[in-house]
């Protein structure tokens, strides 16, 4: 599958890095490769993860992808065969708080 990720969202990673930055060199660049390695992983598989919870649903449906080290949530659609990617938004925000 193809990955479409609208370069305003990697603004905002990039912001996220910063801030990660401030409180220690270097973590930022860790950020980013955990969303690297996290957008290959879900366009290895999109169907595995499950739908986004507390949401009002789209069509297609957005689904959810919790990152392992960050606690940042990646939101994405399938669309036909694409992985158009919605959302990379901290988990212990409001869900939806992104849409």
């Amino acid at each position: 599958m193809t990955l479409q990720v609208d370069r305003s969202l990697w603004h905002e990673i990039f912001a996220i890095a910063r801030r990660y930055d401030d409180d220690r060199a270097g973590l930022g660049d860790d950020f980013v490769e955990a969303v690297d390695r996290s957008l290959q992983t879900i366009a290895l598989s999109p169907q595995t993860w499950p739908l986004w919870p507390g949401i009002k649903q789209a069509t297609p449906p957005i689904q959810r992808f919790v990152m392992a080290r960050f606690p940042y949530a990646i939101g994405y659609q399938v669309v036909g065969e694409a992985v158009v990617v919605v959302a990379v938004a901290h988990a212990k925000r409001r869900p939806g708080y992104w849409r």
